[in-house]
């Protein structure tokens, strides 16, 4: 979420400052680090250039890949197994 939050909903995060002072100065009522969306990330950087360098990507989630088709390694598929095996007992 949006730690700024000025577009008047709860919009997803896309980018992340590490830089505790840009998150205080535009969110001081939320802790570092400060989560942007991309209208809030792209107005910081369009009002302070010099902030770009501060601003990461957040990683968005992807969607689930089975295990088994993914690896060509029989050993790995061993394991996994195993895995899954021992995961399903306990």
């Amino acid at each position: 979420m949006c730690s700024v939050n000025n577009t008047g909903g709860s919009a997803d995060a896309v980018k992340i400052c590490l830089d505790h002072s840009v998150a205080v100065s535009h969110s001081p009522e939320n802790p570092p680090p400060l989560f942007l969306c991309q209208e809030c990330s792209s107005r910081l950087e369009s009002e302070q250039p010099e902030v770009a360098e501060h601003l990461y990507d957040v990683l968005l989630p992807v969607q689930k890949m089975p295990l088994l088709v993914a690896c060509e390694n029989k050993v790995s598929q061993y394991n996994i197994l195993w895995i899954k095996l021992i995961s399903f007992l306990l």
